[in-house]
């Protein structure tokens, strides 16, 4: 256990079948890499938006014990009329 201005903490560490240590991370920065990996990964949105410059949003976040469950919403960032898509 740390101690960090008289707050007792405990550090936890998890192992993959591999030895490697499993870093945890916050929802915030699972939003973040969301929106990250839907930036990086345009084919998914199919050759209509492939060339356009796509505006990205959460709107939900979700957590359990072992997952961070977050839904982005698309859309093109300018002339656009109609529901994102999720």
């Amino acid at each position: 256990m740390a101690e960090d201005d008289g707050i007792i903490q405990e550090k936890k560490f998890d192992f993959t079948p591999e030895g490697e240590v499993v870093r945890y991370i916050s929802q915030e920065q699972a939003s973040l890499r969301a929106i990250q990996h839907a930036r990086d990964n345009k084919e998914f949105y199919g050759h209509r938006y492939a060339q356009r410059v796509l505006f990205w949003e959460v709107v939900g976040e979700d957590e359990s014990e072992d997952f961070y469950q977050v839904r982005v919403a698309y859309r093109p960032a300018q002339g656009f009329r109609g529901q994102p898509g999720v």
